[in-house]
């Protein structure tokens, strides 16, 4: 259901962050994008980029 509720959401108002998760070379870029313009958290540090750019790596190794 979350997940529907997501591809409808990316599909609707924010097709300029569906398109780079669609063509993201990089996992770090695909994270930046989600993070700073579909969840813009309070806190968009360097540190926070990382940090969840990172957890995207770790579930990429765990998917392979």
């Amino acid at each position: 259901m979350q997940l529907d509720y997501f591809w409808i959401e990316l599909n609707k108002n924010y097709k300029d962050v569906l398109s780079v998760l669609k063509s993201a070379i990089s996992v770090k870029e695909a994270s930046n994008k989600v993070v700073l313009e579909y969840e813009i958290p309070k806190d968009r540090s360097d540190s926070v980029l990382k940090k969840r750019a990172n957890f995207g790596e770790m579930l990429k190794l765990a998917c392979n």
